[in-house]
């Protein structure tokens, strides 16, 4: 998090949107030794929702995929296949939706 964020404000970025929660935090410690101020100097979103984000200095606005109802369907399709071990499954696809958790860390724009 920390080097992405070093190359991407020699940028000039404003926002960086970060792949997990863990780089968001590298995020915030590079701008913290910068002396940029999130939200008001960087924008920074996170992906996973984990526990850091209401620990960070400005609460981290973070992707939830709702791991919860993922884990449950992946348990409940491979114990429908080991039950059904001498038949094949069709192929399916599973969707879930995630959502925005928004916190502090993301500065709006009024126009």
């Amino acid at each position: 998090g920390e080097t992405g964020a070093e190359e991407l404000l020699k940028q000039g970025v404003t926002a960086i949107f970060a792949a997990n929660d863990l780089m968001a935090y590298g995020v915030y410690s590079y701008a913290g030794r910068k002396g940029l101020v999130i939200p008001d100097d960087l924008s920074v979103i996170g992906y996973d929702n984990t526990e850091l984000c209401d620990f960070l200095p400005v609460p981290l606005t973070s992707i939830d995929q709702n791991i919860e109802n993922l884990a449950s369907k992946s348990v409940e399709v491979m114990t429908r296949q080991i039950m059904k071990s001498e038949q094949q499954s069709p192929v399916r696809n599973y969707y879930f939706s995630p959502i925005v958790v928004e916190r502090s860390s993301v500065k709006y724009f009024l126009e």
